[in-house]
């Protein structure tokens, strides 16, 4: 580890250009993890400026310094420590130069910190575009801060950022903040030892979130606010209505504004896209378009994929000498591996694909004219972006419903985001798909399998919606839910912002299920490669003898109405560690077959035969199958993460044997209307 000359932390509101200037600054040195104590995603870069090594932290996007939400008050806590390894030592504001006004209530907030810093205006471009422009050097004298224009997609600014973060960063030499008691903060301040007199109010008004400073501390700075409660509240509206008066005063006096014609473009585009019929239809037509990218561009790198691990299990056939160990090699760990890493095209496509919406400032109009559908079903508007997060993997979307200020829509939006198809699933949806409809079905250009995969994503979120109404009528809110969201204007995606979030997030798809399938598919192999009575053990009774087989006999009573055998079920078991390793355990279990091997898993799976001669995956099968799969959390990292995010066994179990048992139930009654 270098040693660490500067600690920066990068702040701002949403849809700021923060993630983008972050990037420009870390480009491939960027790290993800998770804040202390908590699962919200961190990003953080160490760079190289003039022999120093800089740190620079990516926090949560905030609205202001008096946090609703978890990433707001993870944002919060990191800058309230002081003096401490966690603590930056310079922050640097980003706000979005086209819509300043608004994020001027933030940045006045965070230099009444009175800590060294720098404000970066962002979308400089947009606002050349615009006609309108602010006197940066009267702009820096009414805020007491350092400012630099920069264009963090062309780099316009980015030398000149470096060039200020390689000298020391001056601290403000303005206050926003009027004080409403001096004497009770004089008090604070002597509690805290802190000369930044806003630091002490939010000591005082942020109580509750004091996690910056010793408990005892704590104690003594609750019993002031014992006493002044009903002031406090006061004092805070005050601070806001202040601070907007002088905000109005900043930008009459710098900005010099003529018709924002992006903006006009955004509402020209909005009049249709935000439409409450033809804004759905839309809506439906993109996603529809999503799935037929994944199921067309990806067949050529998948074909690619599949020759290369043919050949490569054949190599190492050839070269490897019978014995134990080349089998587990050849006919689990490659086998198991090859069934799922061939989906990585499809996986990055959509990872690309979200991003994509996110970027172009599309995510928000989803979310704008889903909030009074959502609401209906005990949810709102913010609870799509989780919702749809949920179609790419449901761990990262349950840790996006911290930003559901409502705790009962947070925990609903929660519970129904496992019934959303993740990425997770579309190793098993191809899989089986392809069981049902030739890869070269198409309605007039339109693939048949996308036209399958769109309905299995749509009837996911119809019974997510389901689930959650049915939740809400048992379950009754006790505080007003309020929806806030911004429209940030139209833009360009910025394709290295998509690469990289693609890159990122498909490395730790690809490592997190790698290890969960080595170790599943060995277990796999072992299984059915061993026997409890060996002595019975023959070519024909191989597969049946082992331990898998007589696991899976064991089960086999419970999952026949179902349509499901023995096979199916020890694919079933395994894929609860990840559902993406059903396919590899079909692929190890098939492979083990005396006239294996079949060159595409597919067409071994249609060739299977039940014993009196009947084929296994019929289309009640198949079907059965697939809605199993579309409802049944089978995913331990999921039921992890839900414990993890509400602290409760008991939720997380009642929604692990819910979901099992719904899928139970619509597997059972769609099995028997095909057979």
């Amino acid at each position: 580890m270098p040693d660490i000359s500067l600690k920066i932390a990068l702040v701002g509101c949403p849809n700021s250009g923060k993630s983008t200037l972050f990037n420009r600054l870390s480009g491939l040195q960027q790290k993800v993890g998770n804040y202390p104590g908590v699962t919200v995603e961190k990003h953080e870069a160490t760079i190289k400026i003039s022999e120093k090594n800089v740190s620079i932290i990516d926090l949560p996007g905030i609205n202001s310094l008096h946090p609703r939400t978890i990433d707001e008050r993870i944002t919060y806590d990191v800058l309230m420590q002081k003096n401490n390894e966690v603590s930056p030592n310079a922050i640097i504001i980003v706000a979005d130069a086209t819509n300043l006004k608004r994020q001027l209530l933030l940045c006045t907030q965070l230099i009444d910190l009175q800590l060294p810093t720098l404000l970066v205006l962002t979308m400089i471009d947009s606002l050349r575009q615009q006609g309108s422009f602010f006197n940066i050097e009267k702009l820096s004298l009414q805020l007491g801060v350092k400012i630099l224009p920069i264009n963090a997609k062309t780099g316009e600014g980015i030398s000149q950022l470096k060039i200020l973060l390689a000298q020391p960063i001056a601290p403000p030499i303005k206050t926003f903040f009027e004080n409403p008691n001096d004497k009770l903060l004089a008090e604070i301040q002597s509690i805290t030892n802190d000369d930044a007199l806003y630091f002490n109010y939010l000591s005082l008004s942020q109580s509750k979130y004091n996690t910056h400073i010793p408990a005892f501390q704590r104690i003594e700075i609750s019993e002031k606010v014992i006493t002044q409660k009903p002031a406090i509240a006061t004092w805070q509206a005050n601070d806001i209505t202040a601070r907007y008066k002088k905000i109005d005063k900043v930008i009459t006096e710098t900005l010099t504004k003529k018709v924002d014609i992006q903006k006009i473009q955004s509402h020209k585009i909005d009049n249709f896209l935000l439409h409450p019929i033809f804004g759905i239809l839309f809506l439906l037509f993109i996603l529809l378009m999503g799935f037929q990218l994944l199921f067309t561009i990806s067949v050529w790198p998948q074909n690619a994929i599949e020759s290369g691990m043919n050949a490569l299990t054949q190599l190492v056939a050839s070269i490897l000498p019978k014995a134990w160990w080349s089998s587990m090699i050849t006919d689990g760990l490659l086998a198991g591996i090859s069934g799922v890493i061939i989906f990585i095209p499809q996986i990055a496509l959509l990872f690309g694909f979200i991003s994509f919406l996110e970027e172009s400032g599309y995510m928000s109009r989803i979310s704008f004219i889903s909030n009074r559908t959502m609401e209906y079903f005990g949810m709102n508007g913010k609870s799509v972006i989780p919702l749809l997060g949920g179609a790419a993997c449901a761990v990262p979307a349950i840790m996006a419903c911290r930003t559901i200020e409502n705790p009962q829509q947070r925990l609903f939006t929660l519970l129904v985001i496992p019934l959303m198809s993740c990425s997770a699933r579309i190793p098993v949806y191809t899989l089986l798909t392809s069981l049902l409809v030739p890869r070269d079905a198409y309605i007039g250009s339109i693939s048949v399998q996308a036209l399958v995969m769109l309905g299995f994503y749509m009837f996911g979120l119809i019974m997510a919606l389901l689930v959650s109404l049915l939740l809400s009528m048992f379950i009754k809110s006790k505080t007003q839910a309020l929806f806030f969201l911004e429209m940030p204007v139209y833009r360009m995606p910025l394709i290295k912002n998509i690469a990289l979030q693609v890159l990122n997030k498909t490395s730790l798809f690809v490592k997190d299920a790698g290890k969960i399938i080595i170790f599943i598919s060995i277990l796999l192999w072992a299984s059915v490669s061993y026997s409890p009575t060996p002595n019975e053990v023959t070519e024909e009774n191989k597969l049946e003898k082992s331990y898998a087989g007589y696991f899976g006999k064991y089960i086999e009573p419970a999952i026949i109405p179902l349509g499901f055998d023995w096979k199916i079920g020890i694919s079933i078991i395994t894929s609860f560690a990840a559902r993406e390793v059903f396919v590899g355990s079909m692929a190890t279990i098939y492979q083990q077959q005396p006239d294996a091997p079949i060159a595409n898993l597919s067409d071994r799976m249609q060739q299977v035969k039940r014993p009196d001669g009947s084929p296994v995956y019929t289309t009640a099968t198949t079907l059965s199958l697939l809605f199993f799969f579309a409802i049944a959390m089978q995913c331990m990292s999921t039921f992890a993460i839900t414990y993890s995010e509400t602290k409760s066994l008991k939720v997380a179990l009642g929604q692990f044997f819910a979901l099992g048992l719904l899928a139970y139930f619509f597997s059972f009654i769609i099995y028997q209307l095909f057979k």
